[in-house]
């Protein structure tokens, strides 16, 4: 299901980390063909721990329409916090965003890796479901409290790069961005909130 090279895992599935979900319509179409074309639609899930209000957040709510009106038969919320993931039969699983820190915690603590590996569907992230999926998270300090009081910032390598999503000012962040590549030797891939970054099979494209 999953090959490594260098430390990173390789899923099955396919993967799009997105800043801002389907803000941009171009994304929104270019994933509705991926999934029309290689996935039956009928079961998705949202992950919703790191949301203010969990499954009653508006995010979460227009992410469970979109993905509706896209023809998901079934959408269901779920708070790894609280209970166990079980991906069997999901077409797509979407991590939204919230608190980076939060979020890494709360899908070490759960079975979410496990799932994760043996997954063969698409992955959506979300600012901080995006940036999980890379090596280290500790860029999510130049946005982010560490209100989990995380120790370990090392993230699921799914990708060998850190994403740094909502990366619209750029004079804000970008002094910032540059010590961390330094620091910790690794890529950081900036979205802006009208981008995103589609892996399949290893290889890497970005949309906008």
């Amino acid at each position: 299901m999953i090959t490594s090279n260098n430390n990173e895992i390789r899923l099955s599935g396919q993967v799009l980390l997105t800043s801002a979900g389907f803000l941009n319509l171009n994304i929104e179409r270019k994933c509705n063909d991926v999934i029309s074309q290689e996935f039956k639609k009928n079961s998705a899930i949202i992950i919703t721990s790191a949301s203010i209000e969990k499954e009653n957040n508006k995010y979460n709510i227009l992410v469970f329409n979109q993905l509706k009106s896209l023809g998901f038969k079934n959408v269901n919320f779920v708070d790894v916090e609280k209970e166990r993931l079980s991906l069997e039969g999901v077409d797509l699983l979407w991590v939204n965003g919230g608190n980076t820190f939060r979020l890494l915690k709360a899908l070490k603590d759960s079975n979410f890796l496990e799932q994760l590996l043996g997954f063969s569907g698409f992955y959506i992230g979300v600012s901080a479901g995006s940036v999980v999926l890379g090596p280290n998270i500790e860029i999510a300090k130049i946005a982010d409290e560490n209100t989990a009081n995380i120790n370990d910032f090392s993230g699921f390598n799914i990708v060998n790069f850190t994403v740094f999503p909502h990366y619209e000012n750029i004079n804000d962040y970008e002094e910032a961005i540059n010590e961390f590549e330094n620091k910790h030797n690794v890529k950081v891939e900036r979205l802006r909130n009208n981008e995103a970054i589609y892996m399949k099979d290893g290889a890497f494209e970005k949309w906008q």
